[in-house]
């Protein structure tokens, strides 16, 4: 296995640069807890390992299989393994499912080498720090894993072949034919009458009647517009009032599954059928490893 050895700055910030920061990678399989900053009675362990991987080939698209380069990084003469916040958000094993984007940084004005690693969400203060003397990287065999489906509740994009461009007043009759009464509305107002609504209703809200006045929003379409074979639009969903506006989400599911059931639907990392989309939101999980894990 190759190795190397930093023991100076520059030398660990030509390694970084060369990977990119690893900005797409994980750690895992971190050995000892980092205390909390701050924390002045905390015992700092002499040595600290873990493994640092980067993403070498694939896509977050579900079922797609992820290729990464992984790294042993063992730090000897550490004085400072920290993390700003109670929890500490990074995998301490392989096996677990571990951030998909980390942000690596490094103080050149500290005594010692002094790295800094965040999670992809994170704001700029939740970091974990790692200080020490000398830093050893040992090149591992790649590591492969699948990426699991994950769905969306708030966003969803469709393409729908083989159709004209509805109508506002449409998607009411539709929403009403699968039993669910609603409004068309712009942003804070408490609904218009669907033949006031022009061609392109991108921006416009859709809402249940009772949720209006407690809501500014609603079931929200944008990028509506015309395909060489039928339309596109994207619904993102500002749900407010829980199980309350709920029945916005699964309804529209049962108006494209029975109206549009080949029409692509992509949500999350998923991309599906309409009929497929409905399933997984009444069966979950169990039925999205179905398509994409145990048939691959």
């Amino acid at each position: 296995m190759q190795k190397l050895t930093i023991t100076n700055k520059k030398q660990l910030e030509d390694w970084l640069t060369h990977f990119n920061w690893f900005l797409i990678g994980d750690i895992v399989d971190v050995t000892a807890k980092p205390s909390q900053i701050g924390d002045k009675e905390a015992l700092v362990p002499d040595t600290v390992t873990f493994q640092l991987e980067n993403l070498a080939k694939g896509s977050f698209t579900a079922g797609q299989k992820l290729e990464f380069d992984c790294y042993k990084v063992k730090a000897t003469g550490v004085t400072d393994w920290s993390f700003s916040r109670e929890e500490f958000p990074f995998a301490t094993s392989s096996k677990a499912e571990p951030p998909s984007e980390i942000e690596l940084g490094m103080d050149q004005e500290a005594e010692h080498l002094k790295v800094f690693f965040g999670d992809h969400l994170s704001l700029c203060e939740n970091y974990l720090t790692l200080e020490c003397s000398k830093i050893e990287i040992t090149k591992l065999k790649s590591a492969k894993r699948i990426v699991q489906p994950q769905l969306s509740e708030s966003y969803v994009h469709v393409e729908v072949p083989n159709s004209p461009l509805p109508s506002a007043c449409d998607w009411l009759d539709w929403f009403a034919s699968e039993g669910l009464d609603i409004v068309i509305r712009i942003l804070g107002d408490t609904g218009r009458p669907c033949e006031e609504v022009g061609a392109d209703y991108s921006g416009w809200f859709l809402q249940i009647p009772t949720c209006l006045a407690e809501t500014d929003g609603g079931l929200m379409f944008s990028g509506l517009a015309k395909t060489k074979s039928g339309f596109s639009v994207a619904f993102t969903f500002q749900k407010y009032l829980g199980k309350r506006e709920a029945p916005l989400w699964t309804t529209l599911a049962k108006v494209l599954a029975n109206r549009f059931p080949d029409s692509e639907v992509t949500c999350g990392n998923c991309k599906l059928t309409a009929k497929q989309w409905l399933i997984a939101l009444k069966e979950g999980q169990s039925y999205l490893d179905s398509i994409f894990i145990t048939r691959k």
